[in-house]
Formats: C-alpha cells, structure tokens, sequence
C-alpha cells in the first residue's frame, strides 16, 4: 500500500505546475471572498464538512438511550455570527431619573435636577399614588386603578404599599412620572424560626443555549460553578417556545393537556394545576416575576389570571409600567422602563425580594423570567453578563443561599436568525441552560438524592423532569430516603431519582423533531426529499385553510435535508421507519422553515412535532391572532 506523500508525489509529476498554481490561486480567491463576506458562509450546505469535522471528538451525554454530541464553544467557521458588540439599550440617557428607591423608600435625586432645568429646588413638589390590580371580568389581565390620594414629599418618603406611581411637579407643571416597586410583608405565613423549610429560587433567563451561555455570560457562568452550582448536560426542551416548554415546568403537562383540561372551559388559567399551588398549600409564600411582560407565559395572546395567582406577581407591574412609561423597544422586547433598563430592573426585584423574606425568616417560591436581555438576539446576553455575576456574589455573600435550593435556567436557544439555520445553531436551540445549587442542609439530609441528581448530570432531562424536582421540593419531608419518589406525570422523573441509562427521547417525551440524541446524515435534494417538503407544505395550508387572509403557500427552495438515525432498540415501534429533517422557504413572504417528517414502511407520511420558523415574521402576520400560526401566516394585503 502506498503512503499518503507517495501518491501526493505521484499527483504532483502527473498534473503540470501551472494546474496547480490555477487551484491554489482559486482556493485562495473562495476564501478571501468568504472572509470579505461572512454572510457568504450563511449558504454554506448546513452540514458542510467545515462546520461538522470539529463535532466528532465526543459526547456530552453517551449512554444506552441516548447519545448528545459535545458542540464547541467556538467553531471557527461559524465566530463571525458572534462578532457584534452590544453596548445596551438607549433608555432616555439625556433624561436621568429624577426619582429613586430603595427597599423601603423614594427620594429625590439633586444629581438629576440639571437635566429637567430645575433651577429652584423649592418649586419641586413630587408624590406617589398606590398602584392596584384589578381582577379582570372576561378581558386580559392587565386592568389596575390608582389610589386616590398621592402622597406628597420634598426629599424621601417612606413607602408601604407594592406599587406606586410618582409624579413630579415643577412650578405647577408635570415633569416627571414612574413607577415603582416594593416588597411589602403582606401575608400571616408565620416566619420559619426552625428553618424547616427550604426556600427555592429560581432565576430564568430567556431563549440562551447551554453553549452561548458559556460563550456569552463567562464570568457567571465561573460565579455559579465557584459557589456550588451543578449544571446538567442533557437538558433537552421539550416544545418549540416558551409557554410549552415553561408550562411543563410548572405543571408537569404539556400544552395539548392544558388545553384539553383546565383551560377548556374559559380563558383564564387559574383552574390550572401549578406549582406554585403545591408550596403555598404548604404554607409557603410564592412569587412570579417576569420583565417584557406584554409578550409574558401567561399573556401573550392569552388572557392570563382572573384572581392574582401568587401572593406577589411584579409581571403585572412590569406590564403596565411598560404600556405608560416604556421605550426603547428592539424586536419584540421592550428594553426600558423611562430611563432603566427592564433586566435591571427585574434582577433588583430579586434581590429585594430575598433580602427581604430571609429578612422575616418566611419560606418561599420565586419563579423569575427575564427576556428582555436575551430573546432577539444570540450576542445581547453579554451586556448582562457582570451584572448576573455580581448578583449571585452577592446573595451568596449576604448568607441568602443559605436555606434556598437555586435554580438558574433557560428554555430554549435562540430560535431564529442566521446561527440558527447552522448545524449548529440547531442542536444549541434545543439545549437550554440548567443549573442547580443545593444547601448543605440538604446534602446532609438527603445524601442518596443528591448523590442521584450528580448521575443525572450526563443523563437526558427535560422540563418534565424539573417539574418533578419541584413538587420533591414542595414536600421535601417526604422525600424517600433513596431519592426521589415515583412520578405524578407521564414522562416526568424527579431530578432527586436517578434516571435510567436507558431513557431515550421517546421514553422523556422529546419528539424526534426536538431530540438531540438523534444521529443526522446530509441526504441530497432527492425526489422523496422534495416529496417529504411538499407535505409539510400542505400540513401548513392545511392549517391555515379557515384564514381567508393568509395566503397559500408554496415552495421556493429545499436548503437542505438530513436522515435522522435512531439507536439500536430506542425506537419503540416495530415498523419499518425513515425521519427526514428538511429545511425549506416558501412563498410568499421568503419564511425559513424548519420540519421533521416520518415515512411509515414506503407510503404513510407523518409530521413529528411541530414545524419550526427560522426566521422573523414581524407584521407579516398581523392578520391573525392564533399564536401558532403567526409562524405561518403571510397576509394577503400585509402591502395594501
């Protein structure tokens, strides 16, 4: 057999020198223009050997039922999708606060006088009204009253109501109003002097991979790891967005059940079976906070709660902040609130919050959902990085960790863009963040659970599985003494109970279309690929078939296809199966589709999960309300 440098020796005498500087000149002429251009790389074959040849040094989850591939942290054929700099959101800079506050007070700010041309301090009056929810009576939940008196002050004032709204006057005219939030003691829950209980934290970041996590927030990502915190490697979404993929979170049912059960007989989620029912029956006080809340789990195209689900929900604050004083929005999330910016502003919520209950020894549940500094875009996170670094220091530093089992998590990467329609970019979307920190009294207490939630570090977990951790947490006396109990749900499995080697993404409830434990193969634009595209296509008409206003769609291009692969003995049915991943854009309206396609035998084909949309749809869709099918609808007189 002969050696590599023989037959390159023998090419060399065969091919004349003037070939070869031909080839090497024009090789050199492709790679100048892509690095000229780096969108030039976006229409690279998705699987390209480029972008693939660095995925096959090994596996962060390698067990019987299920095999993920380790991603690098930074693939160089795919660094100009992280390139941009962020420098954060522009909230009215030339305009300052004029007002600010603390965990229990508002004060004026002299600093800020200049910037509203206030000369003589004497002639500034300011004053705060409370701000009220109002149950809703068959309309979204977002109805709220203000008290009728509004507290007067010249330097600070003393506040003890949760929301209020100021106002700031100066020689009789309105210059000034905001909003602003507190943590008043509003509940008989009796302090836990005994500690008995442990508190659970959770602070949830929105749309950012485990990968560009690490990529994006690096000096958080060392803090969490320096205080303890385990992350876990298999942590696979479950669902498309966020409502799916955080409603298993909170109720251990997916959408579909939801919708079937209790929310099938009104518009309201309060008849649904949430978590946060589970700790406050057990004498618990519970909190949920979200920021960019118009587009909130429970709000966006919903109609939210009829009577105020927790005992504090800053969302609804956030929300109606937003709608009076908001601004600066980029995309789809609106970045400030007057002159501070939203994830600033939720990330002083927390910490109030758990500076205050530790404060009154008093047992809690806090859900905290952020979007606004990671939804839109894979680079924005960064610009939040010291600032989440610095928070968990600092919790940690002020004993706050103490008693509390923390969760710090995502949902999903991002899903959609240009990173997004890489290989890359599609098994990141389906690898959301999860990390989780427990207290030392637990670790005494409960040795097999935490020696079985280690294992489940490399094992496939999903948002079911944290549902399951949950409801452990809310009845933490009964845990059993090896770990977890038996799960409640369909496919959940306690985080405390070790997980079987075995699990596949079927047996975890993850379809074919969202599970990365698939092997794929790039497959050419074959007959059947085209076949297996136009189906999809007609699934989506299919849907769209009662809107009048949305046009029909068609196919403009096939961008590639992959075979998935199940392994050996994973795939419960016995029938013959073939699952493409195909790749397409339509017409009109140049939508980036995403779908996974089951051949049954050679005939029956079938749609697994849902179809995913790679790119943005803004007013495209303006014609339809259906939240799921904003992803498809183009309207016929969107120009008109």
């Amino acid at each position: 057999m002969k050696s590599k440098r023989s037959i390159f020796g023998a090419l060399k005498h065969a091919i004349p020198t003037y070939i070869w500087m031909f080839l090497f000149a024009a090789a050199v002429f492709i790679l100048t223009l892509i690095n000229l251009n780096p969108k030039m790389v976006d229409y690279l074959p998705e699987t390209s050997t480029v972008e693939i040849e660095d995925f096959q040094k090994g596996y962060l989850i390698k067990t019987p039922g299920c095999k993920i591939p380790e991603l690098p942290l930074n693939n160089t054929a795919l660094q100009h999708y992280f390139e941009y700099q962020y420098k954060g959101a522009h909230c009215n800079q030339d305009r300052p606060p004029l007002v600010d506050s603390n965990l229990t007070s508002l004060h004026l700010l002299d600093t800020s006088f200049q910037s509203y041309n206030i000369s003589d301090r004497r002639s500034v009056r300011c004053c705060y009204k409370e701000l009220k929810r109002k149950e809703p009576q068959g309309k979204p939940d977002k109805q709220f009253e203000f008290g009728e008196t509004c507290n007067y002050f010249e330097e600070s004032i003393t506040v003890k109501e949760e929301f209020v709204q100021v106002l700031c006057y100066y020689r009789e005219k309105e210059i000034y109003q905001d909003l602003f939030a507190f943590v008043p003691k509003k509940s008989n829950v009796a302090p836990d002097v005994n500690r008995e209980k442990l508190n659970v934290l959770i602070i949830g970041i929105d749309a950012i991979s485990r990968i560009n996590f690490h990529r994006q927030m690096p000096k958080t990502v060392a803090t969490l790891k320096t205080l303890g915190f385990q992350e876990f490697l298999g942590y696979n979404k479950i669902a498309d967005n966020t409502y799916p993929n955080l409603i298993a979170v909170l109720t251990g049912d997916d959408e579909q059940t939801i919708e079937k059960s209790c929310r099938s007989t009104g518009k309201y989620f309060d008849n649904c079976n949430l978590i946060w029912k589970h700790f406050k029956n057990n004498s618990y006080l519970t909190s949920f906070a979200e920021d960019s809340a118009w587009m909130g789990l429970f709000n966006y195209q919903k109609y939210g709660f009829q009577k105020q689900p927790t005992d504090y929900v800053w969302g609804f604050f956030n929300r109606i902040a937003e709608d009076m004083i908001g601004n600066s929005q980029s995309m789809n999330v609106i970045q400030c609130i007057g002159a501070r910016e939203d994830y600033k502003m939720i990330v002083k919520y927390v910490e109030d919050f758990v500076h205050q209950m530790n404060h009154w020894k008093l047992p809690y549940l806090f859900f905290s959902w952020s979007s606004s500094l990671s939804h839109d875009f894979v680079n924005k996170p960064r610009i939040g990085d010291q600032l989440y670094s610095d928070t968990f220091q600092n919790m940690y530093n002020k004993g706050h960790f103490e008693n509390t089992v923390v969760i710090v998590m995502s949902d999903h990467g991002i899903r959609f863009g240009a990173f997004r329609q890489t290989y890359q970019g599609r098994i990141e979307e389906r690898l959301p963040f999860l990390f989780v920190r427990l207290p030392l009294e637990f670790k005494e207490r409960y040795p097999h659970a935490v020696a079985n939630l280690r294992t489940n570090l490399r094992r496939l977990t999903t948002p079911f599985d944290l549902h399951e951790t949950l409801y452990d947490l809310a009845h933490v006396e009964n845990l059993q003494e090896s770990g977890g109990r038996y799960s409640r749900s369909r496919y959940g499995l306690s985080l405390f109970s070790k997980i079987p080697s075995s699990r596949t993404c079927e047996d975890a409830g993850i379809t074919d279309h969202w599970c990365t434990c698939l092997e794929s193969q790039p497959v050419g634009i074959t007959p059947e690929v085209r076949y297996v595209t136009i189906f999809t296509i007609n699934y989506l008409n299919s849907l769209l078939k009662g809107y009048a206003q949305c046009s029909k769609l068609r196919l403009k291009t096939i961008r590639n296809a992959q075979i998935l692969s199940h392994a050996e003995k994973t795939l419960k049915s016995k029938e013959q199966v073939k699952d493409y991943l195909v790749s397409f854009e339509t017409l009109p309206g140049d939508g980036s589709f995403e779908a996974t396609v089951r051949i049954w035998g050679t005939e029956k084909l079938e749609l697994i999960g849902t179809v995913s949309r790679l790119n943005l749809y803004g007013k495209q869709s303006a014609c339809i309300t259906d939240f799921h099918l904003k992803l498809y609808c183009y309207c016929k007189d969107i120009w008109s």
